[in-house]
Protein backbone atom coordinates (compact mmCIF):
# COMPACT_ATOMS: atom_id res chain seq x y z
CA UNK A 1 0.00 0.00 0.00
CA UNK A 2 1.04 3.66 -0.57
CA UNK A 3 1.26 5.29 2.43
CA UNK A 4 1.36 8.90 3.19
CA UNK A 5 3.24 11.44 5.24
CA UNK A 6 1.18 14.08 7.17
CA UNK A 7 2.24 17.18 8.27
CA UNK A 8 0.31 19.94 10.63
CA UNK A 9 1.83 23.27 11.50
CA UNK A 10 1.24 25.26 14.52
CA UNK A 11 2.49 28.76 13.76
CA UNK A 12 2.16 29.92 17.76
CA UNK A 13 5.59 30.83 19.79
CA UNK A 14 6.41 32.38 23.00
CA UNK A 15 9.00 34.35 20.98
CA UNK A 16 10.15 35.15 17.26
CA UNK A 17 14.13 33.89 16.84
CA UNK A 18 15.69 36.46 15.20
CA UNK A 19 16.95 34.18 11.72
CA UNK A 20 13.26 32.79 11.61
CA UNK A 21 11.56 32.69 8.26
CA UNK A 22 8.43 30.50 8.36
CA UNK A 23 4.80 31.24 9.18
CA UNK A 24 4.80 32.61 12.45
CA UNK A 25 3.01 34.54 15.35
CA UNK A 26 3.16 35.44 18.81
CA UNK A 27 0.89 33.24 20.68
CA UNK A 28 -2.48 34.51 21.77
CA UNK A 29 -4.90 31.85 23.39
CA UNK A 30 -7.75 32.98 21.25
CA UNK A 31 -6.71 32.84 18.25
CA UNK A 32 -4.88 29.57 19.41
CA UNK A 33 -8.20 27.94 19.74
CA UNK A 34 -10.02 29.30 16.22
CA UNK A 35 -7.07 27.99 14.91
CA UNK A 36 -7.29 24.63 16.19
CA UNK A 37 -11.06 24.62 15.07
CA UNK A 38 -10.09 25.55 11.31
CA UNK A 39 -7.42 22.96 11.07
CA UNK A 40 -10.42 20.46 11.81
CA UNK A 41 -12.17 22.13 9.27
CA UNK A 42 -9.06 22.11 6.59
CA UNK A 43 -9.14 18.30 7.47
CA UNK A 44 -12.52 17.82 6.04
CA UNK A 45 -12.30 20.42 3.27
CA UNK A 46 -9.19 18.43 2.33
CA UNK A 47 -10.58 14.98 2.90
CA UNK A 48 -6.58 14.62 4.52
CA UNK A 49 -8.47 11.32 6.90
CA UNK A 50 -9.02 9.18 4.32
CA UNK A 51 -5.43 8.44 3.61
CA UNK A 52 -3.35 6.16 6.17
CA UNK A 53 0.17 7.58 7.42
CA UNK A 54 3.45 6.06 8.18
CA UNK A 55 4.66 9.28 8.99
CA UNK A 56 3.25 12.27 11.20
CA UNK A 57 5.38 15.60 11.79
CA UNK A 58 3.53 18.49 13.78
CA UNK A 59 6.13 21.66 13.50
CA UNK A 60 6.11 24.99 13.47
CA UNK A 61 6.20 27.73 15.17
CA UNK A 62 6.65 25.80 18.12
CA UNK A 63 3.62 23.20 18.83
CA UNK A 64 5.04 22.50 22.45
CA UNK A 65 4.19 26.02 23.52
CA UNK A 66 0.17 25.50 23.60
CA UNK A 67 -0.99 25.19 26.71
CA UNK A 68 -2.05 21.57 28.09
CA UNK A 69 -5.50 21.64 27.07
CA UNK A 70 -4.70 22.82 23.65
CA UNK A 71 -2.47 20.46 23.41
CA UNK A 72 -4.20 17.90 23.44
CA UNK A 73 -6.89 18.91 21.20
CA UNK A 74 -4.45 19.23 18.54
CA UNK A 75 -3.45 15.47 19.41
CA UNK A 76 -7.16 14.86 19.36
CA UNK A 77 -7.69 16.12 16.68
CA UNK A 78 -4.45 14.08 14.52
CA UNK A 79 -5.62 10.80 16.54
CA UNK A 80 -8.42 10.54 14.31
CA UNK A 81 -6.26 9.70 11.64
CA UNK A 82 -5.28 6.29 10.27
CA UNK A 83 -1.42 5.33 11.01
CA UNK A 84 0.50 2.40 10.13
CA UNK A 85 1.99 0.43 13.58
CA UNK A 86 5.33 1.98 12.68
CA UNK A 87 4.15 5.54 11.86
CA UNK A 88 6.85 7.79 13.02
CA UNK A 89 5.15 9.98 15.19
CA UNK A 90 7.23 13.47 15.71
CA UNK A 91 6.33 16.63 17.38
CA UNK A 92 8.78 19.65 17.23
CA UNK A 93 9.69 21.82 20.66
CA UNK A 94 11.68 24.04 22.03
CA UNK A 95 13.32 23.00 25.00
CA UNK A 96 12.04 25.02 27.34
CA UNK A 97 7.93 23.98 26.70
CA UNK A 98 9.43 20.18 27.62
CA UNK A 99 7.65 19.83 31.01
CA UNK A 100 6.88 16.48 32.08
CA UNK A 101 2.95 16.68 32.07
CA UNK A 102 3.22 17.94 28.24
CA UNK A 103 6.11 14.89 27.40
CA UNK A 104 3.20 12.57 29.50
CA UNK A 105 0.72 13.58 26.87
CA UNK A 106 3.21 13.44 24.30
CA UNK A 107 3.37 9.81 25.41
CA UNK A 108 -0.92 9.00 25.64
CA UNK A 109 -1.28 10.19 22.17
CA UNK A 110 1.55 8.03 20.75
CA UNK A 111 4.12 10.90 20.06
CA UNK A 112 7.35 8.88 19.24
CA UNK A 113 10.16 10.96 18.39
CA UNK A 114 10.69 14.47 19.49
CA UNK A 115 12.64 16.95 17.38
CA UNK A 116 14.52 19.52 20.06
CA UNK A 117 15.29 23.66 18.74
CA UNK A 118 18.61 23.61 20.70
CA UNK A 119 20.47 25.75 18.08
CA UNK A 120 23.60 26.06 20.21
CA UNK A 121 24.53 25.39 24.24
CA UNK A 122 26.74 28.62 23.71
CA UNK A 123 25.11 31.58 25.76
CA UNK A 124 26.36 34.37 23.43
CA UNK A 125 25.36 32.30 19.98
CA UNK A 126 21.72 31.84 21.71
CA UNK A 127 21.65 35.26 22.57
CA UNK A 128 22.01 36.29 18.96
CA UNK A 129 19.67 33.87 17.55
CA UNK A 130 17.38 35.51 20.27
CA UNK A 131 16.69 31.93 21.97
CA UNK A 132 16.23 31.83 26.10
CA UNK A 133 17.54 28.38 26.80
CA UNK A 134 20.46 26.97 28.26
CA UNK A 135 22.36 23.92 28.89
CA UNK A 136 20.15 23.21 32.33
CA UNK A 137 16.73 24.07 30.44
CA UNK A 138 17.51 21.42 27.50
CA UNK A 139 18.80 18.89 30.29
CA UNK A 140 15.54 18.96 32.14
CA UNK A 141 13.59 18.56 28.65
CA UNK A 142 15.48 15.70 27.35
CA UNK A 143 15.13 14.36 30.80
CA UNK A 144 11.41 14.47 31.13
CA UNK A 145 11.30 13.30 27.03
CA UNK A 146 12.92 10.42 27.94
CA UNK A 147 11.22 9.67 32.19
CA UNK A 148 8.07 8.81 29.63
CA UNK A 149 9.40 6.62 27.43
CA UNK A 150 10.49 8.44 23.87
CA UNK A 151 14.13 7.78 23.39
CA UNK A 152 14.04 8.75 19.38
CA UNK A 153 14.99 12.34 20.11
CA UNK A 154 16.63 14.75 17.28
CA UNK A 155 18.42 18.06 18.31
CA UNK A 156 18.57 20.97 15.74
CA UNK A 157 21.59 23.25 15.84
CA UNK A 158 22.80 26.25 13.65
CA UNK A 159 26.41 27.11 12.60
CA UNK A 160 27.47 29.96 10.30
CA UNK A 161 26.91 32.56 13.14
CA UNK A 162 28.95 35.62 14.13
CA UNK A 163 31.95 34.55 16.22
CA UNK A 164 31.21 30.78 15.03
CA UNK A 165 34.54 28.60 15.60
CA UNK A 166 34.94 24.69 15.09
CA UNK A 167 35.26 24.68 18.88
CA UNK A 168 32.28 25.88 19.51
CA UNK A 169 30.07 23.60 17.30
CA UNK A 170 32.73 20.49 18.90
CA UNK A 171 31.70 21.56 22.42
CA UNK A 172 28.00 21.73 21.04
CA UNK A 173 28.16 18.21 19.51
CA UNK A 174 30.04 16.65 22.29
CA UNK A 175 27.46 17.53 24.63
CA UNK A 176 24.22 16.44 21.96
CA UNK A 177 26.35 13.49 22.27
CA UNK A 178 26.17 13.04 25.94
CA UNK A 179 22.32 13.18 25.91
CA UNK A 180 22.53 9.79 23.76
CA UNK A 181 20.50 11.35 20.75
CA UNK A 182 19.22 9.56 17.76
CA UNK A 183 19.72 12.04 15.05
CA UNK A 184 21.12 15.87 14.51
CA UNK A 185 20.29 18.24 11.96
CA UNK A 186 23.00 20.59 11.30
CA UNK A 187 21.92 23.83 9.47
CA UNK A 188 23.82 26.75 7.98
CA UNK A 189 22.38 30.01 8.87
CA UNK A 190 20.23 31.83 6.20
CA UNK A 191 19.51 35.76 6.45
CA UNK A 192 16.16 35.79 4.87
CA UNK A 193 14.29 38.77 4.10
CA UNK A 194 11.61 39.97 6.97
CA UNK A 195 13.83 38.62 9.54
CA UNK A 196 15.41 40.82 12.58
CA UNK A 197 18.67 39.45 11.58
CA UNK A 198 17.44 40.42 7.55
CA UNK A 199 17.14 43.82 9.62
CA UNK A 200 20.01 44.37 11.10
CA UNK A 201 21.80 44.14 7.97
CA UNK A 202 23.41 40.85 9.57
CA UNK A 203 25.28 38.97 6.87
CA UNK A 204 26.50 35.16 6.53
CA UNK A 205 30.77 34.55 5.26
CA UNK A 206 29.79 31.51 2.59
CA UNK A 207 33.59 30.67 2.65
CA UNK A 208 33.97 30.14 6.50
CA UNK A 209 30.55 28.35 7.08
CA UNK A 210 31.65 25.68 4.42
CA UNK A 211 34.92 25.32 6.13
CA UNK A 212 32.74 24.76 9.56
CA UNK A 213 30.82 22.45 7.81
CA UNK A 214 33.51 19.86 6.62
CA UNK A 215 34.68 20.45 10.05
CA UNK A 216 31.44 19.48 11.62
CA UNK A 217 30.90 17.08 9.22
CA UNK A 218 34.63 15.53 10.28
CA UNK A 219 33.39 15.53 13.71
CA UNK A 220 30.18 13.76 13.48
CA UNK A 221 32.10 11.02 11.71
CA UNK A 222 34.28 10.25 14.65
CA UNK A 223 31.23 9.97 16.61
CA UNK A 224 29.14 7.58 14.26
CA UNK A 225 26.78 9.86 13.38
CA UNK A 226 25.73 8.88 9.39
CA UNK A 227 24.82 11.85 7.14
CA UNK A 228 22.18 10.32 4.98
CA UNK A 229 20.78 14.21 3.70
CA UNK A 230 23.42 17.37 3.27
CA UNK A 231 21.95 19.13 6.66
CA UNK A 232 21.21 15.46 8.98
CA UNK A 233 22.94 12.76 10.53
CA UNK A 234 21.97 9.46 11.75
CA UNK A 235 23.20 7.32 15.14
CA UNK A 236 22.15 4.58 12.83
CA UNK A 237 20.25 3.99 9.61
CA UNK A 238 16.64 3.35 11.44
CA UNK A 239 17.03 6.53 12.90
CA UNK A 240 16.77 9.04 9.90
CA UNK A 241 13.88 10.86 9.78
CA UNK A 242 11.56 8.92 8.03
CA UNK A 243 8.70 11.99 7.46
CA UNK A 244 11.64 14.45 5.61
CA UNK A 245 12.80 11.38 3.50
CA UNK A 246 9.15 11.57 2.11
CA UNK A 247 10.33 15.06 0.95
CA UNK A 248 13.65 14.09 -0.17
CA UNK A 249 12.53 10.99 -2.11
CA UNK A 250 9.47 13.01 -3.26
CA UNK A 251 6.60 10.68 -2.57
CA UNK A 252 3.29 11.99 -1.33
CA UNK A 253 2.37 13.89 1.52
CA UNK A 254 -0.51 16.18 2.77
CA UNK A 255 0.15 19.21 4.50
CA UNK A 256 -2.34 21.17 6.83
CA UNK A 257 -2.64 24.16 8.79
CA UNK A 258 -0.90 27.51 7.79
CA UNK A 259 1.69 27.77 5.21
CA UNK A 260 1.59 23.76 4.72
CA UNK A 261 2.44 22.04 1.61
CA UNK A 262 0.60 19.13 0.01
CA UNK A 263 1.90 16.81 -3.14
CA UNK A 264 -0.44 14.15 -3.98
CA UNK A 265 -1.31 13.23 -7.55
CA UNK A 266 1.80 15.01 -9.28
CA UNK A 267 0.22 18.21 -8.26
CA UNK A 268 1.75 20.92 -5.49
CA UNK A 269 -0.72 22.50 -3.20
CA UNK A 270 0.77 25.71 -0.98
CA UNK A 271 -1.30 26.71 1.57
CA UNK A 272 -1.51 30.81 2.32
CA UNK A 273 0.75 32.40 4.83
CA UNK A 274 -1.85 35.02 6.00
CA UNK A 275 -3.24 33.77 8.92
CA UNK A 276 -6.63 36.03 8.44
CA UNK A 277 -7.48 34.63 5.17
CA UNK A 278 -6.76 30.91 6.58
CA UNK A 279 -9.03 31.64 9.70
CA UNK A 280 -11.94 32.37 7.14
CA UNK A 281 -11.10 29.23 5.54
CA UNK A 282 -9.54 30.41 2.44
CA UNK A 283 -6.86 27.60 2.85
CA UNK A 284 -4.96 27.52 -0.15
CA UNK A 285 -2.95 29.74 -2.06
CA UNK A 286 -1.97 28.13 -5.41
CA UNK A 287 -1.57 24.59 -6.67
CA UNK A 288 0.58 23.85 -9.45
CA UNK A 289 0.08 20.43 -11.89
CA UNK A 290 3.39 19.40 -12.32
CA UNK A 291 4.51 18.27 -15.95
CA UNK A 292 6.25 15.49 -16.54
CA UNK A 293 9.98 17.19 -17.14
CA UNK A 294 9.26 19.42 -13.93
CA UNK A 295 7.96 16.09 -11.88
CA UNK A 296 11.68 14.71 -13.09
CA UNK A 297 13.64 17.50 -11.99
CA UNK A 298 11.89 18.14 -9.01
CA UNK A 299 12.72 14.50 -8.20
CA UNK A 300 16.18 14.86 -9.30
CA UNK A 301 16.61 18.08 -6.75
CA UNK A 302 15.26 16.18 -3.91
CA UNK A 303 17.13 12.73 -4.32
CA UNK A 304 20.45 14.50 -4.55
CA UNK A 305 20.49 15.65 -1.22
CA UNK A 306 20.88 12.16 0.02
CA UNK A 307 24.18 10.83 0.35
CA UNK A 308 23.19 8.17 -1.61
CA UNK A 309 20.95 9.58 -4.28
CA UNK A 310 18.24 7.40 -6.00
CA UNK A 311 18.28 4.02 -7.84
CA UNK A 312 18.29 4.21 -11.82
CA UNK A 313 15.31 1.58 -11.12
CA UNK A 314 13.49 3.54 -9.05
CA UNK A 315 13.48 6.69 -12.10
CA UNK A 316 12.75 4.09 -14.75
CA UNK A 317 9.55 2.83 -12.68
CA UNK A 318 8.75 5.96 -11.48
CA UNK A 319 8.45 8.01 -15.05
CA UNK A 320 8.75 5.36 -17.98
CA UNK A 321 12.18 6.42 -19.19
CA UNK A 322 15.69 6.27 -18.99
CA UNK A 323 17.68 8.82 -16.55
CA UNK A 324 20.85 8.54 -18.54
CA UNK A 325 19.11 9.21 -21.53
CA UNK A 326 16.75 12.15 -20.79
CA UNK A 327 20.04 13.95 -19.10
CA UNK A 328 22.65 12.45 -21.46
CA UNK A 329 24.02 15.96 -22.29
CA UNK A 330 23.76 17.10 -18.81
CA UNK A 331 25.61 14.29 -17.29
CA UNK A 332 28.55 14.70 -19.32
CA UNK A 333 29.02 18.10 -18.09
CA UNK A 334 29.19 17.07 -14.18
CA UNK A 335 30.59 13.90 -14.69
CA UNK A 336 33.53 15.12 -12.29
CA UNK A 337 30.48 15.41 -9.66
CA UNK A 338 28.16 12.31 -10.26
CA UNK A 339 28.73 8.79 -9.57
CA UNK A 340 26.44 6.17 -11.58
CA UNK A 341 27.65 2.70 -9.80
CA UNK A 342 27.83 -0.61 -10.64
CA UNK A 343 24.72 -1.04 -8.62
CA UNK A 344 22.89 1.36 -10.59
CA UNK A 345 23.36 3.92 -7.65
CA UNK A 346 23.28 7.51 -8.95
CA UNK A 347 24.45 9.94 -6.11
CA UNK A 348 27.14 13.09 -6.18
CA UNK A 349 30.44 12.75 -4.73
CA UNK A 350 30.59 12.40 -1.07
CA UNK A 351 32.97 15.61 -0.79
CA UNK A 352 31.14 17.60 -3.21
CA UNK A 353 27.32 17.40 -1.68
CA UNK A 354 27.80 20.37 0.16
CA UNK A 355 27.87 22.53 -3.12
CA UNK A 356 25.08 20.58 -4.36
CA UNK A 357 22.89 23.44 -5.58
CA UNK A 358 26.46 24.94 -7.94
CA UNK A 359 25.69 21.09 -9.19
CA UNK A 360 22.68 20.53 -10.06
CA UNK A 361 21.90 24.32 -11.69
CA UNK A 362 24.49 22.67 -14.62
CA UNK A 363 22.42 19.46 -14.51
CA UNK A 364 18.79 21.03 -14.64
CA UNK A 365 19.50 24.24 -16.88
Amino acid sequence: MDYKGLYVHIPFCDSICSYCAFSKVLKNYSNVENYLHTLEDEIKFKNADKYTYDSIFIGGGTPTCLNIDNLEYLLQIISTFNRTPDCEYTIESNPENLTFEKCLLLKKYGVNRVSIGVQSFDLEKLKFLNRTHNFEIVYNGVNNVKKVGIHNINMDFIYGCENDSIELLRKDIQKAIKFDVTHMSFYCLEIENGTVLYNKNCKVDDDFAASLYQKLLFELQRKNFYRYEISNFSKENKFCSKHNLKYWKFTDYIGIGLSACSFVDHCFIENTKNLTKYLNKNYIAFENKLSLDEEKNVFLQQNLRLEKGFKLKTYRERFNSDFLEDYKDKIDIIKNSLVISRTEDVYIKSSMLYIMDNILVDLLH
